[in-house]
């Protein structure tokens, strides 16, 4: 099995989804955890997220490995069902010594944000501002969290902070139209004509 195992990822690493996915679907039909993590990459890399989501489901009753939780999620987040991807990230999150823990974070903190989970989103956004560089995504979704939740002289810091480390982000327009309505918010009026 593990030979074949090998194989399949060997095909997958080629391109040859067609071969990978006739190697890797009888060994992940047997419920071996890694080969339905492959068997479901191999969908995911074909841009095919609802059949690896659909591969990878039923593994989450049994013993799910970090691994499949992972790609679980990013699966699930690909179809935009960020309260579910969240959820599966959820066991993730405690385990710092995970490889991947800054993405475990940076996407737990996106799917609740998306999923409008705002104060909760602002605690994953917060451990990875504390662990990891400086990301102008969480950034991002950090201070939008503090603007949903109505925190106008946090989040006004936060959308400062955000220019002044990323101007040229995709979101600084964004961020610039949401600086304007907080100095509304707070009267500063000459803030709002600069």
């Amino acid at each position: 099995a593990q030979a074949r195992l090998m194989l399949g990822r060997a095909l997958l690493e080629q391109g040859d989804f067609r071969g990978a996915a006739q190697v890797l679907k009888p060994l992940a039909d047997g419920r071996d955890p890694e080969a339905v993590l492959w068997s479901a990459r191999v969908s995911s890399r074909q841009k095919k997220f609802k059949e690896a989501a659909e591969i990878l489901a039923p593994a989450m009753q049994r013993n799910p490995t970090p691994a499949l939780l992972f790609d679980y999620a990013n699966a699930l987040i690909a179809e935009e069902n960020f309260a579910a991807a969240a959820k599966v990230l959820e066991p993730l999150v405690p385990k710092r010594d995970w490889p991947q823990r800054a993405d475990v974070l940076r996407l737990h903190a996106l799917c609740l944000h998306h999923a409008g989970n705002y104060a909760v989103s602002l605690a994953s956004a917060n451990l990875f501002a504390s662990e990891f560089p400086a990301s102008a995504e969480v950034a991002f979704v950090r201070a939008e969290n503090l603007f949903f939740l109505d925190k106008v002289d946090e989040a006004l810091k936060a959308y400062q902070e955000f220019v002044t480390g990323f101007p040229a982000d995709k979101n600084a327009a964004s961020v610039q139209y949401r600086l304007v309505v907080l100095f509304h918010r707070k009267a500063m009026w000459k803030e709002v004509v600069e």
